[in-house]
């Protein structure tokens, strides 16, 4: 059967079970966009219903497998069983779905785009390095999970499941750690995107369903206002209709539980009859439906943030009186149409380590970089901190900021890399270098505005601020006279080589304060040194790295004992920061 007969036969199904579309469109099919619906004449707020009988919902798998809830995993086995079983699916009412819901499933598409089903080669290749490459095996792992959990709880006597015909799936999924990518993808991807699972219940099955949902699903609130809030329903013939987060449009439902489409516009002849599934960048909208938009304003990165379970307790508990926000994935977590109520409640749940022990999560978007980058800095700030500084203290803020410059940087390494096109499937390809340039230049756009706000902030206070060029400048002192004062007799007439302005500060301080010889400018630098605490330790590492030091510059310097340059090490260590670029320290005056 043909794409165009298969459309054509869906919408006749559709128009004898009650379903009402408006006057002056039509829904067309070609290589390029595959279905859409175009207006063949001016339009007004253009209106789509379709009956409660034909929405495919957690109360159909209810009425044929009698399980206790509506979950969604029991609805994408149902799914699944319209799609492949060759016997009846039949219901309560004694009508086989499978025959009612055909001319839908026939319409379906036949090809799989999203990067869950992708080869080993293409995610290697096009999205190695990427939030969507690096997920996805836990992405994979955790729909298996969903699978397995199931039907591990089915009896040996259930009438719809026999664990003997999806064994090999099974030892896969308990073998998961051992099972690399290309066994999962020859022995269960393949059957996916083919659509040939051994049998309907089998992972691969399983699999294609859940694409299915994530690609087509609507929440099924809008029709069921009892539901649970992450249930979903699938919408024969309202799915059609492409996505764009710039089109206006409204969902609702009517007394008898038929769901309600409306476009809020007027439409010209010509126009694309669009959707709206809410605001999604390209890494969600490639995820789930295997496609991304060029220049989507909605683009973001997603940034996961690794902290001791302690730590984040510490934070969490707020001993210091900081007001630090760790979101959830929750917090990130919306429908087209949200519900304020449900998404306050769950704001409100106090929170514990555990809800971060994968990680926290922190997301920037392209159109909000600076409020985006806020909460980042703050936790920045609050990790380089000593015991001793606040979040107002402007050398952890310095720190902070240029930690997580570095961290983006970091990030955005592997997206800047060539990618050799040989042997990869053009649309893909395409996909995953428009996914990719969004991400560098949302990457892009935040480490600019952390430079600019590190530029503003040293710039407003760069009385507070030395660097070795200023030492140069204003203590020639050091330069000419003290530094080849210190070196010995036998070595002196040979050059000084520092190995960083780090190594630079720690002598200079040594030699300021034995001498009392810091210019009038710098003077705070010594009572900052005597304010300075000793209850701050050096960790192992800076301690081994203190020996070295002292073995480097003071070797047969009796006069100057290493406790003197482990306190001056210590000092440079606890008031100052580096800069990215240019790898300079810069000392910080506490304000």
């Amino acid at each position: 059967m043909s794409k165009a007969e298969a459309l054509s036969n869906l919408l006749e199904w559709g128009f004898q079970n009650g379903v009402i579309l408006p006057e002056n469109i039509e829904f067309l099919h070609d290589e390029i966009k595959g279905i859409h619906c175009i207006c063949t004449g001016t339009v007004a707020r253009p209106t789509m219903t379709l009956p409660s009988s034909l929405i495919i919902s957690g109360q159909l798998a209810k009425n044929v497998f009698h399980n206790e809830t509506e979950d969604n995993t029991w609805l994408k086995f149902l799914f699944a069983k319209l799609k492949y079983d060759t016997e009846a699916t039949v219901d309560d009412e004694n009508i086989d779905l499978k025959i009612k819901f055909k001319p839908y499933i026939d319409a379906l598409p036949k090809r799989i785009d999203s990067v869950l089903v992708w080869n080993p080669e293409e995610l290697e290749t096009l999205l190695g390095g990427t939030n969507l490459g690096n997920s996805h095996r836990e992405k994979l792992y955790s729909i298996f999970k969903e699978w397995y959990e199931l039907l591990k709880k089915q009896p040996p006597s259930s009438p719809f499941f026999d664990l003997n015909k999806v064994e090999t799936d099974l030892l896969i999924f308990e073998n998961w750690n051992e099972t690399s990518y290309d066994i999962i993808y020859e022995k269960l991807i393949t059957d996916t995107i083919n659509q040939t699972p051994t049998i309907w219940y089998s992972f691969s099955g399983f699999l294609w369903s859940h694409l299915i949902f994530i690609s087509r699903a609507f929440p099924e609130y809008i029709v069921n206002k009892n539901c649970e809030e992450s249930a979903v329903i699938l919408l024969p013939i309202i799915d059609l209709m492409n996505h764009h987060y710039s089109s206006k449009v409204s969902w609702s439902s009517n007394e008898e539980g038929a769901f309600i489409y409306q476009n809020q516009m007027v439409l010209e002849k010509g126009d694309e009859l669009l959707n709206n599934y809410g605001a999604k960048g390209n890494e969600e909208l490639l995820a789930s439906y295997g496609f991304v938009l060029e220049d989507n304003a909605f683009d973001l990165v997603m940034l996961r943030i690794k902290l001791p379970l302690p730590l984040i307790e510490e934070i969490l508990i707020n001993d210091d009186g900081y007001d630090i926000h760790l979101p959830t994935m929750e917090e990130y977590t919306t429908f087209a149409f949200d519900q304020e109520e449900k998404k306050q409640d769950k704001n409100a749940t106090k929170k514990t380590p555990m809800d971060y022990q994968d990680g926290i999560i922190y997301i920037i978007n392209r159109n909000n970089v600076d409020v985006c980058l806020r909460p980042l800095i703050q936790i920045f700030t609050y990790l380089s901190k000593t015991p001793m500084e606040s979040l107002e203290d402007l050398r952890p803020t310095l720190e902070g900021l240029e930690k997580l410059r570095v961290a983006i940087q970091q990030k955005m390494a592997p997206l800047e890399r060539e990618i050799a096109t040989a042997n990869l499937d053009p649309h893909r390809y395409n996909c995953a270098t428009t996914y990719r340039n969004g991400q560098i230049n949302v990457l892009s756009s935040a480490s600019s505005e952390l430079k600019r706000k590190e530029k503003e902030l040293m710039s407003k206070n760069k009385r507070n601020l030395i660097t070795v060029s200023k030492i140069s400048k204003y203590d020639p002192t050091f330069i000419e006279v003290e530094l080849p004062n210190m070196i010995p007799r036998r070595l002196q007439g040979t050059d000084i080589e520092f190995d960083s302005t780090f190594d630079i500060f720690v002598i200079w301080i040594i030699l300021k304060i034995r001498n009392n010889s810091l210019p009038d400018k710098y003077n705070w630098v010594h009572a900052q040194y005597d304010t300075c605490s000793t209850s701050i330790s050096l960790s192992e590492l800076q301690v081994n790295d203190a020996h070295a030091f002292y073995n480097h510059y003071f070797n047969g310097i009796d006069t100057v004992p290493f406790e003197e340059v482990e306190r001056s090490f210590k000092f440079v260590v606890n008031n100052s920061f580096n800069t990215v670029t240019s790898e300079e320290t810069i000392l910080v005056r506490q304000l």
